[in-house]
């Protein structure tokens, strides 16, 4: 079945040191190496995944979030599309400010948003633990401006939103620039 005791060896070299034993000599390498067998190339580190673009808004002060990502969910006919406009990605990973748009929309893509004028709920936390800014009685416009690729511009056309603690009522306007 073999041939000798070196193809053996050699063999099983190659099959720890592709399964990542930890501390081989240069010796086994050298022995692996001589033998054809090319441990395959790491995946490149993608770097650090920070946030991707901006929601900047003006209400009772200006506030800017750190990400802007848009998520847009189709169902069957019967039911409409959901979009969502958050400062996160991730609600586990929600940071401060943070800002979410949410609407019903009867198209069956993102893209096919680009250059609509949409009502939506929005949401706004400047803090963590603090009050939440909603809108009232219930919508702002929301104008996507384009969505190309990956990438999504838009505006908040304007509306009105309501502090929880004190009752306060506020204009909103502002403009976002995210990924899909």
């Amino acid at each position: 079945m073999f041939r000798s005791v070196k193809s053996v060896l050699t063999m099983l070299l190659a099959i720890a040191v592709s399964a990542g034993v930890v501390g081989c000599s240069e010796k086994i390498t050298d022995t692996v190496n001589n033998t054809g067998y090319t441990r395959p190339e790491p995946a490149p580190d993608p770097g650090p995944q920070g946030p991707t673009g901006f929601i900047k808004l003006t209400l009772d002060q200006p506030i800017e979030t750190q990400g802007c990502y848009l998520t847009f969910e189709t169902f069957t006919t019967s039911r409409p599309s959901t979009l969502k406009i958050a400062s996160y990605a991730d609600p586990e990973q929600e940071e401060f400010p943070s800002v979410m748009l949410q609407a019903q929309v009867d198209v069956d893509s993102a893209t096919a948003l680009a250059g609509a004028s949409i009502q939506a709920e929005a949401y706004v936390m400047t803090a963590e633990g603090g009050a939440v800014w909603h809108s009232i009685p219930g919508m702002v416009e929301v104008k996507i401006t384009s969505v190309t690729g990956s990438k999504v511009v838009g505006e908040i056309v304007g509306g009105e939103l309501e502090n929880t603690f004190t009752k306060a009522k506020a204009n909103v306007t502002g403009t976002f620039d995210g990924t899909i």
